[in-house]
């Protein structure tokens, strides 16, 4: 759905009740869709529940801080996205949503690629370390 001028931003909430018990969709490519906080919001939620998506893009849209940190806490509970794109959003993130990872990726221990702009050096270098803890985990098991 990429860029796709049908898929906007009214649609990203729908797409979140959807994903929630979705067992098929492995791929979730939002890049461009003027997607807001509220999809983000939904999607988070549906997140928390899904157990089958595997790479989320949401890059180029217009997501929230308060849907991006939605986004970030979800990560708690999920056990199968292994990607997450959230790069070039319009508006700025902020300290506190940088920080709104490092719970999550604390404890998550699937995510080995995300692509978010940190600001903070401090949260960069723990997402870094909790995303490289995740790949060589990942290593030793295949």
């Amino acid at each position: 759905m990429s860029g796709n001028p049908v898929c906007n931003a009214k649609h990203g909430a729908q797409i979140g009740k959807v994903l929630a018990n979705n067992t098929h969709l492995k791929q979730l490519i939002l890049d461009g869709t003027l997607q807001d906080g509220d999809g983000a919001t939904e999607i988070a939620n549906a997140l928390r529940k899904n157990k089958t998506l595997e790479l989320l893009s949401m890059e180029k849209n217009d997501l929230s801080p308060e849907g991006i940190k939605a986004i970030a806490e979800a990560l708690i509970d999920n056990t199968s996205l292994t990607e997450l794109r959230l790069r070039d959003q319009k508006k700025p993130c902020g300290i506190e949503v940088e920080k709104a990872f490092m719970p999550s990726l604390e404890k998550n221990e699937v995510l080995i690629k995300l692509s978010f702009v940190f600001k903070d050096n401090g949260v960069r270098n723990y997402v870094n370390r909790c995303i490289t803890r995740n790949t060589e985990k990942g290593l030793l098991l295949t």
